[in-house]
């Protein structure tokens, strides 16, 4: 009995002097990440119109779609074929100027994409004659959103914040923290609250304490219905999240290899496609990873 006392008396010392109890669940290391970014299994060069590349999403086993924040055009990426560009459809809509798009997402047969601002584009029959509508997201002014995918767990489309621009980053949250958010294309709403945040604790894992995490773009693993999440800026690197919003592994990215990594997708067996944006010495790339 005086030898549980006794741990029980230095248990409390410990909170006492610490002010929080002793590690948790949020202590636990990270898994091994399930992708070898520095192995890719191939990689192709991108025509010169896609130097701004900036989304790609899952058409078939051969071709992928993709967008390039510059112009208003969907690119058909044929895979057989070098990644070269086998069909270019404009994104006809009222907006007048560079729209500033940052990702694009396939839901059967309609094309999201995704405005910095945080307005989407839905996108009937793109494959064919396409018909766009703007969206307005609902999403909290100020915030400068890069990444969109489609849930299939949820049928809701989910939107990545990068940043928050100017002032507004003085908001009632911390500016450190980046927030995905969940958008009901049925309904045409945004869910009240996030569907998952991203604080400082996560970030000190991904970065060693240094930097900050900023999204650009986002993917659900068809088999595990992880949430992938790209950071091109700050701290550059894959994170993988479980559906609880936890941190499992993160993986850091070359600067070498990958200038400016911002489209994230996956075919059906998690094979996993990235591309980058190319810089004054390299052109647009895209890469392909094998699945675990």
């Amino acid at each position: 009995m005086r030898s549980i006392v006794s741990i029980l008396t230095l248990t409390l010392a410990i909170v006492s002097c610490s002010g929080k109890p002793a590690p948790g669940k949020h202590t636990l290391a990270l898994e091994k990440p399930a992708y070898r970014l520095d192995q890719p299994l191939k990689s192709w060069r991108l025509a010169d119109e896609l130097l701004e590349i900036s989304g790609i999403s899952w058409i078939n086993d051969r071709q992928l779609l993709a967008i390039e924040d510059a112009t208003r055009n969907l690119y058909v990426l044929d895979l057989s074929q070098g990644a070269a560009v086998s069909r270019k459809t404009p994104i006809t809509v009222s907006a007048s100027g560079k729209l500033d798009i940052e990702d694009v997402t396939l839901v059967g047969p309609t094309a999201y994409t995704l405005r910095s601002n945080g307005e989407l584009i839905e996108i009937d029959g793109w494959d064919k004659q396409a018909t766009a509508r703007e969206l307005p997201s609902g999403l909290p002014d100020g915030l400068n959103v890069e990444g969109i995918c489609f849930d299939p767990v949820s049928g809701n489309l989910l939107l990545a914040e990068k940043d928050r621009l100017g002032k507004k980053k003085k908001m009632k949250k911390s500016h450190e923290e980046r927030a995905i958010y969940s958008f009901d294309p049925r309904t045409g709403k945004l869910l009240p609250e996030p569907f998952l945040e991203i604080g400082p604790e996560a970030m000190a894992k991904m970065g060693g304490g240094k930097g900050s995490f900023n999204p650009s773009a986002i993917a659900v693993h068809p088999k595990t219905k992880e949430i992938y999440v790209l950071g091109s800026a700050g701290i550059k690197g894959l994170a993988c999240f479980g559906r609880d919003g936890e941190l499992k592994w993160f993986t850091p990215i070359s600067n070498a290899r990958m200038p400016q990594p911002e489209g994230l997708c996956f075919a059906p067996d998690g094979t996993l496609f990235i591309s980058s944006e190319g810089n004054g010495k390299t052109p647009g790339q895209l890469f392909e990873f094998a699945a675990p």
